[in-house]
């Protein structure tokens, strides 16, 4: 399904670049036809052109496009990652300033899709690293699991950090906050894994 996606990248890379500016409700329009995609690929005809209009649509309209990704739609979400990269693209290609203070402020607004906030801050990473890496770290909690394992990752390496400068409690304090978010399995095995080493060491107690 994901080469769909792609295949129409490649096919709109050589045309000349025309901005298509749409109204919210065409661009809703656009949306629901890709939505219709069925999971084996039918109505990809139909997909494709509508993906074409989304791809061309200036920066302005990019919020719009992120809030649609729905990750329970493998197929319809590959068209949407990929429209919205192709906006951001077109948008640097032709030195179109890109919303980033409306990006902001969908990542930040917990009632948005998760799936969606997560896309919102891998454009971020992209396009605003130091303001997104700024707001990490108060994460932990969020509803939109992208989120929460970066906010996750940020703690454990804090406590890392402790635990190299011998403040063993203070990376004792901090691996407990980041395990007790912590829901990939790769980062509890990590911090459990740092936190033994400590009590091992007798650096913690077991308490």
């Amino acid at each position: 399904p994901l080469s769909i996606a792609v295949a129409c990248a490649l096919t709109l890379a050589p045309l000349a670049f025309a901005w298509q500016d749409a109204g919210k409700s065409q661009v809703t329009a656009y949306i629901k036809t890709l939505e219709m995609i069925g999971a084996q690929g039918t109505g990809s005809q139909e997909a494709q052109k509508a993906w074409k209009e989304i791809s061309q649509l200036p920066p302005s309209n990019l919020v719009q496009v992120i809030a649609a990704l729905d990750h329970q739609k493998p197929v319809f979400a590959n068209y949407i990652r990929s429209a919205v990269w192709a906006i951001v693209q077109n948008s640097q290609k032709n030195n179109k300033p890109i919303p980033t203070q409306q990006v902001r402020a969908f990542l930040k607004d917990s009632k948005q899709n998760p799936s969606a906030r997560g896309l919102a801050m891998e454009v971020l990473k992209s396009l605003d690293g130091e303001w997104l890496a700024s707001e990490i770290p108060g994460f932990l909690a969020d509803s939109a699991p992208e989120l929460r394992r970066e906010a996750v990752a940020y703690w454990i390496s804090e406590a890392e950090n402790f635990s190299k400068e011998k403040k063993a409690e203070d990376a004792k304090a901090t691996y407990k906050k980041a395990l007790a978010k912590a829901s990939d399995k790769d980062q509890v095995d990590r911090s459990e894994e740092h936190t033994s080493e400590l009590q091992s060491r007798g650096l913690i107690s077991y308490a």
